[in-house]
């Protein structure tokens, strides 16, 4: 007799609603969800009969061993069509939590909403953005260019306010930079002594880089753009890689799957599609290797989750960024020579937010406790 075996495989975690968002393959998700549900339901009937059988056989002298055979292969079958349902849903949940984090993506515009953020910061740690600034430097870089060739601190200080004139707060926050600027500011006033409101500007200006040094510094202390730059790109790149293997397995493309179909029509008549793709699939997987078909499966599940779990940690990396941007911006907002220049900031910074918090309201954990089926 076939020995009856239970797998518990259990599966690894994926949002399969995100967000409190829909969309057509949920409906497909949901018919599959019932079909589960059903196998489920008939196995328990299947084997409340089986116990039923064998209790009749203690009891009878009549022999129940064919029946009782004929119920256990019921079971074994019953459960592997559960099985293969279970890992059809999860796939294509899979799936559907691929193109919904794409949607979520495009829709926060993750880049291209900070981006815009961190240029009016760099912006604000830029004292070529200081009206004050510029006007001073004019006498301050005459000196410097008459005698840079006497002071090997001078001639230093000529490369980094020549580059071009695109000296930003990088520039600034450097301390080897701001102690050549401290010593030739201190080697330019004794020069410019007589001319004690030049001095006294000069000695504002060395006050103001200070103030915009320390914040740049702890700007730079919790991330810049191109950092995020760099972390987007890794992730798309992850994203694209996993998408396309799993597309690749049903015979679909990345462009046609992530196509706006516009219609909910098209949306729903695409979904069935995939549906019978995906089912095709691991049907067909299931039948090639039906002794070890649910690794290779199970592993492309584990990547899809990987995905989800980066995209999650991302989210909340960049939304606690802008808000340790915010409390930066605060501390420095009063400052009467910073003010006027952090004010753009922070509405910028507060738009960014919002549209975080729509998508993402605190209230709601991020990592939300939603899990493939399990066996």
């Amino acid at each position: 007799m076939k020995k009856l075996t239970l797998l518990l495989t259990i599966v690894f975690g994926l949002a399969v609603k995100v967000w409190g968002q829909q969309d057509s393959l949920f409906v497909v998700l949901n018919e599959r969800e019932n079909n589960i549900t059903q196998s489920s339901r008939n196995i328990d009937t299947l084997k409340k009969e089986l116990s039923q059988l064998i209790r009749e056989e203690l009891k009878s002298k009549d022999s129940t061993i064919i029946k009782t055979v004929q119920r256990i292969d019921s079971i074994q079958k019953l459960i592997e069509q559960r099985e293969q349902e279970i890992y059809t849903y999860n796939f294509i949940a899979a799936l559907q939590q691929l193109k919904r984090i794409n949607r979520l993506k495009m829709t926060l515009g993750l880049y291209e909403s900070t981006k815009s953020f961190h240029q009016h910061l760099n912006q604000a740690t830029n004292p070529l953005q200081y009206s004050e600034y510029n006007t001073w430097r004019v006498n301050f870089e005459q000196y410097i260019t008459a005698e840079k060739h006497k002071n090997y601190i001078l001639d230093i200080l000529d490369g980094f306010l020549n580059r071009g004139g695109t000296m930003t707060g990088t520039v600034i926050a450097n301390i080897p930079y701001m102690n050549l600027l401290s010593e030739g500011i201190s080697l330019f006033n004794k020069a410019k002594k007589r001319n004690k409101e030049l001095v006294r500007q000069s000695n504002r200006i060395l006050v103001l880089n200070i103030k915009l040094s320390g914040l740049s510094q702890e700007i730079n202390a919790v991330n810049n753009d191109k950092a995020l730059e760099l972390i987007l790109a890794n992730f798309d790149q992850l994203y694209s890689t996993v998408l396309n293997t799993n597309l690749s397995l049903i015979g679909e493309t990345e462009s046609s799957f992530l196509e706006d179909k516009q219609a909910e029509v098209k949306n729903r008549e695409y979904d069935v599609i995939i549906e019978k793709k995906a089912s095709k699939y691991i049907e067909e997987i299931r039948k090639g290797n039906p002794d070890d078909w649910k690794s290779d499966i199970s592993q492309k599940l584990s990547l899809v989750q990987r995905v989800d779990t980066e995209f999650r940690i991302l989210v909340l990396k960049t939304r606690n960024d802008l808000k340790e941007y915010g409390k930066i911006i605060e501390r420095y907002q009063n400052d009467p020579d910073l003010s006027s220049h952090l004010t753009a900031s922070k509405q910028n910074l507060d738009k960014v937010l919002k549209s975080f918090e729509d998508i993402f309201p605190s209230h709601n954990h991020i990592f939300a406790e939603n899990i493939y089926k399990t066996l």
